[in-house]
């Protein structure tokens, strides 16, 4: 399913066969507010060093317990970048930062960087820090 309206992302589609499991009833609030809905969510990546952005999926698979998950991620091609169209999967951890925010970090190859997501004043944030440049997020639930 590719999503074209202004409101969903652009470019991408949703991997087939999809299997998202529902985190367990008994895990604390503060990580299963990270599944949302449905697990997925969406946003567009921008940065203060370049112009425009690209639309980007995020699917919370598994949250496992209260400090690991199962993410998987898709991009679309976007040159600017050097981002190849892709689907990638990877482990992510929980951590509670020192300011008391819990926040979700994974590393993705061959991009080879690592994004941190967190809940802040009520938004899902997201951030990636590149060598020359940074890029943030605001994702949102994505319904089908």
């Amino acid at each position: 399913m590719i999503y074209n309206s202004r409101k969903k992302p652009s470019g991408i589609d949703i991997p087939a066969n999809l299997v998202i499991n529902t985190p367990a009833y008994d895990l604390p609030d503060n990580i299963k507010r990270f599944f949302g809905k449905n697990g997925v969510w969406w946003g567009t990546w921008k940065s203060p060093q370049t112009k425009n952005g690209f639309d980007t999926i995020l699917i919370i698979k598994e949250i496992i317990d209260e400090t690991n998950a199962v993410v998987a991620y898709t991009v679309p091609d976007y040159p600017p970048w050097y981002i190849t169209k892709g689907d990638h999967e990877t482990k992510a951890q929980f951590s509670k930062k020192p300011n008391g925010r819990t926040s979700l970090l994974f590393r993705f190859e061959p991009f080879g960087y690592t994004m941190e997501c967190w809940f802040e004043k009520g938004k899902f944030m997201g951030a990636v820090h590149l060598r020359f440049m940074s890029a943030y997020i605001e994702l949102k639930p994505l319904n089908d």
